[in-house]
C-alpha cells in the first residue's frame, strides 16, 4: 500500500503528488466542519477591482455551508467582509466562486484577501489568504460632464435621459445602458460614444428605440474596450440628424476595473490529500483551469530516485473550450524491489518518455 506525503504544482501546467510505501489503507476521519480552504483565481498580486470575483474550494462541507471573507489595506484597515454559500460538490471537495465588494483604498495599494471557516469556537479554523493589488479609487471627473453641444441650437437637456446606471457605477463590459426620450429621435435611433478621461473614443455606435407614450424608451448591452489601468469612463447617449448634427444628448460618468487577466494555466490535484494511504489502483481526483489538447492529460510516476516507473494518459469531464475536471484510476507498477519507497506522481501536458503509454481511465 502507498501513502501520500506530499502535493505540489510544477510550473503553471503541473500537479505532483508524492505517495510512499505505508502498511494498510486508512480512511481519513470524520470532520466536524470543512478541511483546508484553497484559492485559485485571481492569480497573486492581480490588480483587481470591486466587486471582485473568487474561485476555489474547500474539502469537506463547512459546518452552516458558508465561509467567511474580509479585505485588509496595507494600513491594515478592513475595506469589507461577509459570507458565501459554497456551490456545486465534487466527491468531498466543494467549489465557491463569489462576487465580492469591498471598498477601494484612496491610494490605491496592496490588499489581502482572507476566506476562513470559523471554528467551533468561534475563532479562524482553516483558511487561505491571497495577496491583491488595487489601482487608486478613481479620480473626480473634469468640469464638463454634460453631453456634447448641440449643432447650431441650444441644448434641450430633456430629450435625452439615461436612467440607468447611476452616476459613478462600478461597470464591465458590456454594459447596459437605458433612458427615455421626450420626443421621437430625428434618425429613429440614437447614437452613443464612451470616452476615457483623456477622450480616447472605447466604443461607439448606435442604440435602438421603442416608442413610449410621445416620446420612445431605450435599452442597449453596449461593448466597449476597458480601460488597461482602470479608470472613469463617460457614456454620451445623443440625438442627431441626418447631416450628423447633435440636437440633444446626455451623459453619464462610471467607474471600470482593470482589464480582466487571463487565468493561469493551472491543474489542481484534489485528492488523495497529504497522509492519505492508497492502494493500488489509486484514484486522483482534480480540475484544470483550461481544456488540454485533445482532452487527455498524461500522469507519470518516478521512484526516490526518478526512474521512470510507469506512465499513461486518460481523459478529462468537460466541454472542449472550458475549464475540466478529472478522476482516473490508475494502475501503476510497483518498484521492482519491493518494501518501502518513495513514489511520485506528475498529471499534466507532459513529453511521451517511452511509445507505450496504457490508457489507465477506464
Amino acid at each position: 500500500m502507498w501513502r501520500l506525503t506530499r502535493l505540489t504544482l510544477l510550473g503553471m501546467v503541473l500537479g505532483l503528488i508524492a505517495l510512499q510505501a505505508g502498511a494498510a489503507y486508512a480512511a481519513p476521519a470524520a470532520q466536524s466542519g470543512g478541511g483546508p480552504i484553497t484559492i485559485t483565481a485571481p492569480p497573486e498580486n492581480t490588480i483587481v477591482g470591486s466587486p471582485l470575483v473568487v474561485s476555489g474550494s474547500t474539502q469537506g462541507y463547512p459546518r452552516d455551508g458558508r465561509l467567511r471573507w474580509n479585505i485588509i489595506d496595507n494600513a491594515g484597515v478592513e475595506r469589507g467582509s461577509g459570507d458565501f454559500r459554497v456551490n456545486v460538490a465534487v466527491g468531498d471537495t466543494y467549489f465557491f466562486q463569489p462576487s465580492l465588494t469591498f471598498g477601494i483604498p484612496p491610494q490605491g495599494g496592496a490588499i489581502l484577501l482572507t476566506i476562513f471557516e470559523p471554528d467551533s469556537a468561534g475563532g479562524v479554523g482553516s483558511s487561505a489568504s491571497l495577496n491583491l493589488r488595487v489601482s487608486a479609487a478613481p479620480p473626480p471627473p473634469p468640469p464638463s460632464s454634460g453631453p456634447p453641444p448641440p449643432s447650431g441650437g441650444q441644448a434641450q437637456g430633456d430629450d435625452v435621459t439615461i436612467t440607468s446606471p447611476a452616476a459613478y457605477t462600478l461597470v464591465g463590459s458590456p454594459v447596459t445602458i437605458t433612458g427615455r426620450t421626450t420626443v421621437p429621435p430625428a434618425r429613429g435611433s440614437l447614437g452613443y460614444t464612451i470616452l476615457s478621461t483623456t477622450n480616447t473614443v472605447l466604443g461607439a455606435g448606435r442604440i435602438p428605440v421603442q416608442p413610449s407614450g410621445t416620446g420612445t424608451s431605450f435599452g442597449a448591452s453596449i461593448i466597449f474596450n476597458l480601460p488597461v489601468n482602470g479608470s472613469n469612463v463617460r457614456v454620451v447617449v445623443y440625438d442627431d440628424n441626418s447631416a450628423g448634427q447633435v440636437i440633444s444628448g446626455d451623459a453619464v460618468w462610471l467607474r471600470t476595473s482593470a482589464a480582466p487577466v487571463a487565468p493561469a494555466r493551472q491543474i489542481i490535484i484534489e485528492t488523495p490529500p497529504p497522509g492519505t494511504q492508497v492502494g493500488n489502483p489509486v484514484t486522483i481526483t482534480g480540475r484544470t483551469t483550461y481544456w488540454p489538447n485533445e482532452g487527455n492529460l498524461n500522469w507519470r510516476v518516478v521512484d526516490g530516485g526518478g526512474n521512470l516507473l510507469d506512465e499513461g494518459f486518460f481523459p478529462v469531464n468537460g466541454v472542449a473550450g472550458q475549464p475540466a475536471t478529472f478522476a482516473p484510476s490508475i494502475n501503476f507498477r510497483l518498484p521492482p524491489q519491493g518494501g518501502p519507497s518513495d513514489l511520485r506522481f506528475t498529471i499534466g501536458m507532459l513529453p511521451r518518455a517511452r511509445s507505450s503509454p496504457a490508457l489507465l481511465s477506464r
